[in-house]
């Protein structure tokens, strides 16, 4: 299978430090990824398409992923101001690469401010940045060519939608540039994207093998979490200074991420090799309990439940925030409503992005 330097995995092969071998190393392999969680997010892309296009979210759907999903209905509708939105579009990304295409989620040109929205709905729990969003800008390269406007007179706003993202208070994370000064961004994806083409390109470990369907294959990959493990089994001393300190849990933390990517690949493959009845020396597939569930519908167990003098559903309300895209009134919320005391986690400071932003000075 030969890969494709796709918009969604942008961020792998076309960063300053991405892995231009991970379009053709991870097609080698079957997807590692959870297919719940896949198919979680699949769901909710279809349904807020439909929402968008003015029809009813599937009836299956339950009440709390609707609420959610509102969030990101009711900001499109607010921001392209009555323009027409593309929803689940083809993009090709030629500048990027004649082979760089895959399917915005909304985008919508409003001509009254010159601004091109693009909009990305992202399911998961992990925080994505807008700033510096890489996939959002090999779209803004092909949706640019579109719209045929000189550059220096358009504005380019990529808006981020991450309702299941509980490490944040606002769900949208925005970053508004002038197309032109993407130029350097799209040349860099540019590049990148032909040299993962070519017969010769590079691979580089870091963020990306986390990803990577091929990574208990890959010498970088292997060879990066094998030093990484060596090096920090080795004694260090207990007085070490803040600086040095800094340092090393730097250093821990990744090279734990290297070696469970590492792991879960490796596993994968092993299972694959043992399902598909070859020996490995020292494993085999043992069976697991699973969980019980319901084959009947929720309303056939709540009568049951009725007819029984049992309680056998349970009835959430909605999440404030999602009570707030439903249009609750702020006072009314408040009443009822509290956000506890930020607890801390300690985390770690991208001092390059930091600087670019603005937020940091040399």
């Amino acid at each position: 299978m030969t890969g494709k330097p796709t918009p969604s995995s942008a961020h792998n092969w076309g960063g300053q430090d991405g892995c231009t071998a991970f379009v053709s190393m991870h097609a080698k392999y079957p997807d590692l990824s959870d297919r719940t969680k896949a198919e979680e997010g699949i769901a909710a892309h279809k349904a807020a398409a439909a929402m968008l296009l003015g029809t009813p979210p599937p009836e299956e759907m339950d009440p709390e992923t609707v609420a959610k999903l509102q969030t990101y209905v009711s900001d499109v509708q607010t921001m392209s101001k009555g323009q027409e939105i593309h929803v689940e579009e083809k993009i090709t990304c030629s500048r990027i690469h004649p082979e760089s295409e895959g399917y915005i989620d909304v985008w919508s040109f409003v001509p009254e401010d010159g601004t091109l929205y693009i909009w990305d709905l992202k399911w998961g729990n992990t925080i994505v940045d807008a700033f510096e969003f890489l996939q959002g800008i090999c779209y803004a390269g092909g949706l640019l060519e579109r719209i045929g406007m000189p550059e220096h007179k358009v504005l380019v706003q990529i808006r981020i939608v991450q309702p299941n993202s509980w490490l944040t208070s606002d769900p949208i994370s925005t970053w508004t540039v002038r197309a032109e000064n993407l130029r350097p961004y799209i040349n860099q994806l540019e590049t990148a994207a032909h040299e993962a083409m070519s017969d010769s390109p590079t691979a580089r470990s870091g963020p990306q093998c986390l990803q990577c369907n091929a990574r208990h294959d890959c010498q970088t990959s292997v060879s990066a979490g094998v030093r990484m493990f060596e090096a920090a089994s080795e004694p260090t001393p207990l007085d070490l200074t803040p600086e040095a300190l800094g340092k090393q849990l730097k250093f821990v933390r990744r090279a734990c991420k290297q070696l469970e990517a590492i792991k879960a690949s490796t596993e994968q493959h092993v299972n694959s090799l043992v399902a598909a009845g070859e020996s490995v020396p020292g494993w085999e597939l043992s069976p697991q309990t699973s969980r019980e569930k319901w084959t009947a519908p929720t309303q056939i167990v709540e009568e049951l439940g009725t007819l029984l003098g049992l309680k056998l559903t349970k009835i959430a309300p909605v999440t404030p925030n999602q009570a707030r895209a439903l249009g609750i009134p702020e006072d009314l919320l408040a009443m009822y409503s509290r956000r506890p005391k930020a607890t801390y986690k300690l985390t770690e400071i991208d001092a390059k992005k930091r600087f670019r932003k603005g937020e940091l000075t040399i």
